[in-house]
């Protein structure tokens, strides 16, 4: 089995560390995969650590516009870069395509389905309608990363039931927290080993909701005790400066009590050094890093949307909070106040983490897909729920939010 692997961003966020897991446990399996990449970076060397070929192609950005020599530009790369994939299609005998993202869909789809089978991998909620209708909407199978997304693609985007499979990501699993890893990692990172600790990971862009978590935040210090904030990420793209200086104005209004870490390469440090993992994002078509906070046997915090009900478990792994900034508060000082809590959740986060994340589960059930594929068999998609009008509307709203 040959695969070629298309992604449309050199920047290594939580997609990029998806398909990575992907690619490494389908070479683990005897697939051949190879990778075409915007760029160098951090996403390709990880790509390449796990096994696969990775080209660079260059291409463009895809942003929204209404200015006719962008639009001109962006079809031109469009005809010349399809050209290229199905020559390497061609030239390379790949069994399958695999795009890793709606706009690599968009630069490299034209005629590649007449060649090789086409799986389009669906990672982000916020999905322009009209461009997927055009450019993505015919291809033989789609990759749902939760049930939200699964429902997403039915009912939102129209795909046919029996062309959306459902495929958790999956996740390498760290070490979990114990007193003693926690003290080393405090000692290491320079956080004081009496704080509580609540600790989000995200890039900072709008929707994952920062400044809600800051807002909640300030409302709960004053309960806490040594109270500490610590926000890994950052502006990954450079397309959400307002957003990023928001953050940065913010975090200096709540002053020693909030820590801005910046990019972190390792999660996993920060995740011993923590007490609560805090995820307050809209929408969120998976959530890697709180799937990644459980496996560490943290509890997490989230607003009640997008995959978060299916990643948390409510009042087991941790607690599922309706959309206020109070009702996030309420949440973290509950578990600040209850250390039996905590530790209860945290080990059925970290055991349930193992049975829902597993990344050679889901490099099977890919394969499996691929398989189906290759044979024109495919396999039957489970029947799942319809996503509800408010969620449609939802939807909706934040797509015209994100385009202001």
């Amino acid at each position: 089995m040959k695969v070629l692997v298309i992604h449309h961003n050199e920047t290594l966020g939580g997609a990029e560390r998806s398909i990575c897991e992907l690619a490494a446990g389908l070479v683990r399996k005897g697939v051949e995969v190879e990778a075409l990449v915007p760029g160098e970076g951090g996403f390709k060397e990880l790509l390449e650590r796990a096994g696969a070929g990775v080209s660079v192609v260059e291409m463009p950005r895809l942003k929204r516009t209404l200015n006719p020599m962008k639009l001109a530009s962006y079809l031109k790369a469009r005809k010349e870069l399809s050209e290229e994939a199905r020559r390497r299609v061609k030239e390379g005998g790949f069994d399958i395509v695999h795009f890793n993202s709606l706009s690599a869909a968009v630069l490299f789809g034209e005629g590649l389905k007449e060649l090789a089978p086409v799986v389009l991998h669906l990672r982000d909620s916020l999905v322009p309608r009209v461009v997927f209708s055009a450019y993505a909407k015919n291809f033989p199978a789609y990759v749902a990363i939760s049930s939200y997304m699964e429902r997403v693609l039915k009912e939102f985007l129209k795909v046919p039931p029996n062309r959306v499979f459902k495929v958790v990501n999956g996740i390498t699993f760290p070490e979990r927290v114990t007193p003693e890893r926690r003290k080393a990692a405090r000692e290491a990172l320079g956080i004081p080993q009496d704080a509580f600790v609540v600790l989000a990971a995200a890039a900072f862009v709008p929707w994952k909701n920062q400044h809600s978590l800051m807002d909640a935040f300030k409302k709960a210090r004053e309960r806490m005790n040594s109270p500490l904030l610590v926000l890994c990420g950052s502006d990954l793209t450079g397309e959400n400066a307002t957003h990023a200086k928001k953050i940065r104005s913010m975090a200096r209004s709540l002053k020693q009590s909030c820590l801005l870490a910046g990019q972190v390469d390792e999660l996993e440090p920060w995740l011993h050094a923590a007490d609560v993992f805090a995820h307050p994002a809209i929408g969120e078509p998976f959530g890697r890093a709180p799937a990644e906070a459980q496996a560490a046997g943290l509890p997490v915090v989230a607003y009640r949307s997008g995959a978060m009900e299916e990643v948390v478990e409510h009042g087991e792994t941790g607690l599922i909070c309706e959309l206020d900034s109070a009702a996030f508060a309420e949440a973290l000082a509950a578990l600040h106040d209850d250390v039996e809590m905590r530790r209860r959740m945290g080990e059925a986060a970290a055991e349930r983490a193992r049975r829902l994340f597993d990344a050679e589960r889901t490099a099977d059930e890919v394969l499996e897909l691929y398989r189906g594929l290759k044979s024109g068999k495919l396999p039957e998609p489970e029947p799942r729920p319809t996503v509800t009008q408010k969620e449609l509307r939802d939807m909706r709203r934040r797509k015209r939010r994100r385009t202001r």
